[in-house]
């Protein structure tokens, strides 16, 4: 897979955990929300969710209940760092994360894309005891210029409206 394949925000369509034994479970929901980017200088973010999470009955996060905090942390999960593409596998080198201890580590995906599906497969883990693995699918949200300069410490990306096609359905703007 080439690198520039991955460039561009993806929105989460589908986040489902496999177990071995073949049942199946979203930990967020049938419909959940996310988002991850993948930029040409190599650096990538993801924020996944219920698209159905509580809302804090103040409003403010300070004066939240633990119970308020617990329900909207079991409901989240976001890092982000670096990447690099190593064949059908993008290797996640996580250097912030809502979990501190994905902090300093490699997070290895299978990875495929059919034009503007993008699935995400992690290798199996046991988790509750139960070895198992997750799917996740997510849709591009945009095309990636194909202009794209990298000069080892920053990156921009010139829009190209006449070498790029849109994504069907969508508007150039």
């Amino acid at each position: 897979m080439r690198e520039d394949s991955l460039w561009g925000a993806w929105e989460l369509v589908s986040f489902e955990v496999e177990r071995v034994c073949g049942e199946k479970s979203f930990p967020y929901g049938k419909d959940p929300v996310g988002q991850v980017i993948y930029s040409p200088d190599g650096h990538m973010a993801v924020i996944v969710g219920r698209r159905d999470r509580p809302k804090l009955s103040s409003g403010d996060p300070a004066s939240s209940t633990a119970c308020e905090k617990a329900a909207l942390a079991d409901a989240f999960l976001s890092y982000g760092g670096r990447y690099q593409v190593m064949g059908d596998t993008v290797v996640h080198e996580v250097s912030v994360s809502f979990l501190p201890n994905w902090v300093g580590t490699s997070l290895s995906r299978r990875c495929t894309i059919d034009g503007n599906r993008l699935v995400l497969t992690t290798p199996y883990f046991v988790s509750e005891g139960t070895k198992q693995r997750a799917h996740l699918i997510w849709q591009r949200t945009r095309q990636p210029s194909v202009n794209t300069v990298i000069d080892g410490s920053r990156s921009s990306a010139a829009r190209s409206t006449d070498t790029v096609a849109a994504p069907a359905g969508s508007k150039r703007t």
